[in-house]
């Protein structure tokens, strides 16, 4: 039997397959390696560190339910459980919004869902600066920049970051990044597995691939896809530049499958799968 192509999982028609599209951007990535996330930020916690998310106080009044800016935000990630969970919150404005129901350990995603404004190319679907922070933790959790930093309402965070849920396992199929001019950037593709362990032996933050002085754009070729990466495992980018910031951006594409993933450990299978490094 042939293997379903990538369309087949796009499309839904390929039971148990389901393909995911990340993109990230940073546009001040230090002399130490952070995510290419908007702002850098992308939080990791332990079981015990799951919060409740809203939007923090300090938006644009306009992003508001009845304003002509966001009217309410989608958020998207996994639980403490490490199961996927998505939750709609209503803006409200300069003020903090109400927050989730959920109890999220990871945000891989948020956009807005709803909005008072029918978008052109000149009129966007929200007004300012859209950051999530967590509500036990009063700490910014991600960000949507104000349209005057991208030159247009996105409407949709920058994370390139995935955190796979309970009861699937990933590949990462297809890559590519884009560098601010004149700028030499080292990009690296790390994997964190067992998100919900809460004491030692932890897995560590792996790398998957190093790329050192990177330039301009490019894709990433990958002859066969990497992984298998089990559930609950982080998978993201993270780059540094030599001197000042830079300006960084990646996409990456990964394919779902659902169940447990086949093993590629050195002891314990020698030969199958894409062993890294």
């Amino acid at each position: 039997m042939a293997w379903p192509t990538l369309l087949s999982a796009a499309r839904r028609n390929a039971c148990g397959l389901a393909t995911i599209n990340k993109f990230g951007r940073n546009t001040a990535v230090g002399t130490t390696y952070a995510p290419l996330a908007a702002g850098g930020i992308y939080r990791t916690p332990q079981v015990a560190g799951a919060t409740r998310l809203r939007v923090k106080a300090g938006g644009n009044a306009a992003d508001t339910a009845g304003g002509t800016g966001a009217r309410s935000i989608l958020l998207q990630g996994l639980n403490a459980a490490g199961e996927y969970v998505s939750e709609v919150v209503a803006t409200n404005g300069a003020a903090a919004s109400a927050s989730t129901d959920t109890y999220f350990l990871r945000l891989f995603r948020f956009r807005v869902y709803e909005s008072g404004t029918y978008a052109t190319a000149t009129a966007g679907s929200y007004a300012g600066v859209i950051t999530i922070e967590g509500v036990d933790t009063v700490a910014d959790w991600a960000s949507l920049p104000s349209p005057a930093v991208v030159g247009f309402p996105l409407s949709q965070s920058l994370i390139g970051v995935y955190a796979v849920p309970k009861g699937w396992h990933a590949y990462v199929t297809a890559a590519s990044y884009s560098i601010e001019s004149a700028k030499l950037v080292d990009l690296a593709l790390f994997i964190r597995e067992d998100i919900l362990d809460t004491s030692p032996p932890y897995k560590p933050m792996r790398a998957q691939k190093v790329f050192g002085g990177a330039e301009s754009s490019g894709d990433i070729f990958l002859s066969a896809p990497l992984g298998p990466y089990r559930e609950l495992t982080d998978i993201g980018f993270m780059g540094k530049v030599s001197q000042s910031t830079a300006d960084v951006s990646i996409e990456f594409d990964l394919l779902l499958v659902e169940g447990p993933a086949p093993t590629n450990d050195y002891q314990l299978q020698p030969v199958g799968g894409t062993i890294n490094g």
